[in-house]
């Protein structure tokens, strides 16, 4: 009579574990895209003159190439650039769009994530 139990309850805390897992490492991606977006906002290279600004194109191939090392995966319609002109220093914001399956035996829901370079 224990036996079935027992072997519910390791089955129960694999499918916990793995599901777990499975947020956990959609976190840890979403937390490393959005210090990716923050780096590629500041254009620290255009402010200091080593190269020209970027094209709102050149900024959505750079996020979706972060993106996929980050083992996301992005299209350029799911990328919003704005930029506004501050004097000298145009400000750059980026906000991306996106949902992460999570798999439970066959079964999937999604984990949908909004991040953006604003701090």
């Amino acid at each position: 009579m224990k036996k079935p139990a027992l072997l519910l309850g390791i089955l129960v805390l694999a499918i916990g574990v793995t599901v777990g897992w499975q947020i956990g490492a959609s976190e840890l991606a979403n937390y490393q895209l959005r210090d990716d977006l923050q780096d590629i906002a500041s254009e620290s290279g255009a402010r200091i003159g080593l190269k020209s600004p970027a094209s709102d194109s050149d900024l959505r191939r750079e996020i979706v190439a972060d993106a996929r090392l980050d083992g996301i995966h992005l299209q350029p319609g799911q990328i919003t650039v704005h930029r506004s002109s501050n004097g000298e220093a145009p400000v750059i914001f980026l906000q991306v769009d996106y949902s992460r399956p999570v798999w439970i035996a066959g079964w999937a829901f999604h984990l949908n994530f909004s991040v953006s370079s604003a701090k």
